[in-house]
């Protein structure tokens, strides 16, 4: 009976081996437009059509292709045009991209994001300055200074009694 359960418990063992590996194998999915908005892509990119990442009130993000007249871009949806010059315009692999919060007039540029200080590089500095301030011990002399000061202080007090009353304390 012993003999039954090593061989079951080797076999599962082998099983769980080999998913590890397969799972392993596996790469990870990397993003991908949707078939519909790949649907003539190179026509709508010659004839000024702009891959909008359209960010909506309600958090939803939706992508679809818009033409481009006169650096405008028409949303039915709203009714609304936005202004989309070229220095807005981002690229994802060969598709001019625009990232459109449906509030604002404008898309979001790399400029105002780097002047507003969103940017990531500060970052680094500020958590290294906290572990610099995490790592430094304290200083002892903090203390000590306390002591003094306090001593002297009671010295300060006894010798400005003995002044103001003229004797000694009995």
């Amino acid at each position: 009976m012993a003999g039954t359960t090593e061989k079951g418990l080797s076999s599962k063992l082998d099983k769980l081996t080999e998913l590890l590996e397969e799972k392993e194998d596996k790469k990870e999915k990397k993003f991908k437009l949707g078939f519909s908005k790949r649907i003539g892509e190179k026509q709508k990119i010659k004839s000024n059509h702009v891959l909008v990442v359209l960010i909506r009130t309600n958090g939803k993000v939706i992508i679809k292709y818009l033409p481009v007249k006169d650096n405008m871009i028409y949303l039915r949806e709203n009714d609304t045009y936005h202004f989309t010059p070229s220095n807005y315009i981002g690229y994802y692999k060969q598709y001019p991209v625009v990232v459109l919060p449906e509030w604002l007039l404008e898309p979001i540029s790399r400029k105002e994001m780097t002047e507003e200080g969103n940017d990531a590089l500060p970052q680094k500095v500020v958590i290294n300055a906290m572990k610099l301030a995490q790592i430094k011990p304290k200083s002892a002399l903090a203390g000590k200074a306390m002591i003094w000061l306090v001593i002297g202080g009671i010295i300060a007090l006894y010798l400005m009694y003995n002044m103001v009353t003229g004797g000694t304390i009995t």
